[in-house]
């Protein structure tokens, strides 16, 4: 799957490790590449939610209560 950036600032973070670990520290710089590579491996948005990758899951009923 093609991911696009709201700004240059953000694509930076998310596409350069050290990058990401200066503004959020190793452990959070780990999990963004993470999610960054599932979703690029990823097909389509479908396939996320079908493995429910990175929380991703059908919307059901209503969300009320």
């Amino acid at each position: 799957m093609e991911i696009t950036y709201k700004n240059r600032k953000l694509k930076k973070i998310c596409t350069i490790a050290c990058e990401a670990e200066k503004k959020f520290g190793a452990q959070m710089a780990e999990k963004i590449h993470q999610r960054i590579d599932q979703i690029a491996a990823a097909e389509t948005v479908e396939d996320l939610v079908r493995f429910e990758i990175g929380g991703c899951h059908p919307l059901k009923g209503t969300r009320q209560g």
